[in-house]
């Protein structure tokens, strides 16, 4: 008799347990901004900033959105060469949707600092270049065109 009742305590629990349960298993488009393009940390010369610029490229009328977002760096300590840095600020520019034959571009002054290009598309090609502000020379040039997410 024990056996009876404690197999239909355990059936009954079992049922309660699995109604508990649900499954929000709704499909959602992929529509979200991920990083494509992150320049990692870059020090600057005197008289140079990095400008980054994004072109995008819609297709079937999915406009690219993209946003920039820029981490500055201070060094805290080297020993024998290597250098520790400390992020000191982050900000973030607000999303920007290009059309069609449109580009965004974002420069940095700071001395140490990183950029990450976030986009909803991986139709676009990022560009970073080093500039020398004095003669508008560019001084480097980075194709991030290999950057995927």
């Amino acid at each position: 008799m024990k056996r009876k009742i404690t197999l239909s305590i355990a059936f009954v629990l079992s049922i309660v347990l699995v109604s508990l349960m649900s499954s929000d298993s709704t499909v959602k488009a992929q529509n979200q901004i991920k990083i494509i393009g992150d320049t990692g940390v870059i020090t600057l010369g005197p008289n140079q900033k990095l400008r980054v610029t994004v072109l995008g490229y819609g297709s079937f009328g999915e406009l690219p959105r993209v946003r920039f977002t820029q981490t500055k760096y201070a060094q805290v300590a080297c020993n024998g060469g290597v250098c520790k840095l400390a992020a000191v600020s982050q900000t973030a520019s607000d999303v920007i949707t290009l059309q069609s034959g449109e580009a965004a571009l974002f420069d940095m002054i700071d001395p140490q600092g990183q950029v990450k290009i976030l986009s909803n598309s991986r139709n676009v090609r990022v560009n970073a270049l080093i500039i020398d502000t004095v003669t508008g020379d560019v001084v480097s040039l980075i194709d991030c065109e290999g950057f995927t997410y």
